[in-house]
């Protein structure tokens, strides 16, 4: 995958639109459909699954009720995500620490904005 580019993957979130994905997602990010979605300062890059298929994944591993949403997004040049103030650290490492918290870091992409795509 190339930085700087517009990809297609798919967000997991609750009925409200608040991202499932937590521990990397900081700072209470929540989701609209057709509209970006940009990290608070400190607060990025957010979470993006590249596939359905581990989008569903996730969301089965969950005890909550969680949508599986198509997106688009902005493929980010960072390549650590802030898990605390002042803190940041690769999808490795945060597997590592918390395996229910993401699945293979190779399925998550990293992203400057993410829009859910609107229903047809």
């Amino acid at each position: 995958m190339h930085e700087g580019r517009l990809r297609f993957g798919w967000k997991v979130t609750t009925s409200n639109g608040r991202s499932a994905i937590q521990c990397a997602d900081r700072g209470e990010v929540y989701y609209r459909r057709g509209k970006k979605t940009i990290p608070r300062s400190n607060c990025g890059p957010l979470t993006v699954f590249r596939s359905r298929k581990a989008a569903k994944s996730f969301k089965n591993k969950m005890s909550r009720t969680f949508k599986i949403n198509r997106c688009v997004y902005f493929v980010s040049k960072e390549k650590k995500v802030w898990v605390e103030q002042y803190i940041k650290t690769s999808l490795m490492s945060l597997y590592t620490m918390n395996k229910d918290c993401i699945p293979d870091p190779k399925s998550v992409a990293l992203a400057d904005w993410v829009m859910l795509i609107p229903k047809e």
